[in-house]
């Protein structure tokens, strides 16, 4: 995926969060992009890591301030109680016109994850985003993969953990074709 290609994706990506009613803070585009890239494979070109709230890329943290650099994207002071928002500003809406195809195919999976996923919080996106990445990395049994988030995580209660798991595979089992 080329700079444009990948650019183009998480300002769309960032728009449509917002306009499903997601808070779209850095750690929401973070969850986001993790899901959009290892489930819906979209091969945006990151690699994640556990981190203290689930999957985390240095290089989209590095990627998303470079676009603030470059005024594509701005922050938001909604409320002083949270973090800002990260909206698309004039400049980043001009580049998306002027790179209309950078999205293509993928704009159906960015769609499909923003209906799912607009409305949620951090904690819940941090349940549901470090279920997919034990399921990913430890390939769990269906009967350990609860508990195996829960060691991972311990904070998360067994019934969160269990409705994260069956969060993953409804996501799974109603994914659009990204082909």
């Amino acid at each position: 995926m080329t700079q444009d290609e990948r650019w183009a994706l998480l300002l769309r990506l960032a728009d449509r969060l917002r306009r499903k009613g997601s808070w779209c803070g850095e750690t929401h585009l973070q969850k986001a992009t993790f899901l959009l890239q290892e489930m819906l494979q979209v091969r945006v070109g990151f690699d994640f890591i556990m981190w203290k709230h689930g999957p985390y890329s240095f290089g989209l943290h590095d990627e998303l301030s470079t676009m603030r650099a470059c005024s594509l994207i701005g922050l938001q002071i909604a409320d002083p109680r949270y973090g800002p928002r990260l909206e698309v500003t004039a400049s980043g809406r001009d580049y998306l016109r002027k790179h209309p195809k950078s999205v293509g195919a993928s704009g159906k999976a960015v769609e499909y994850l923003a209906a799912c996923i607009g409305t949620k919080w951090v904690v819940d996106l941090e349940r549901l985003t470090t279920a997919y990445y034990v399921k990913v990395h430890e390939k769990p049994r269906p009967d350990v993969w609860v508990s195996l988030l829960r060691q991972l995580k311990p904070h998360i209660p067994e019934d969160k953990a269990t409705q994260a798991v069956q969060e993953v595979e409804a996501l799974e089992a109603n994914m659009p074709s990204t082909a």
